[in-house]
């Protein structure tokens, strides 16, 4: 089970990215078999177009934005 203590959100509006990766890794899972951990911070950084960041935003919007840059980074390319 992957460890969330060192990237929760505390304060900052930034959750809507983790609940979206988050639902990315998990069907992922299901459709691989690999749990493959990927980055919260892209989209918070690059999902600009209507999300705004540590600022708010929201999971749909940042499944179009993955789904139009063709995936987004995982962990292991790092």
């Amino acid at each position: 089970m992957r460890s969330w203590a060192h990237q929760r959100p505390g304060h900052v509006r930034s959750g809507w990215a983790f609940s979206a990766t988050a639902v990315v890794e998990g069907i992922n899972q299901i459709v691989s078999g690999d749990l493959i951990a990927v980055l919260e911070q892209e989209p918070v950084d690059c999902d600009i177009s209507f999300n705004e960041g540590c600022n708010c935003g929201i999971m749909d919007y940042a499944f179009e934005f993955i789904i139009n840059n063709g995936g987004i980074i995982s962990t292991l390319t790092l």
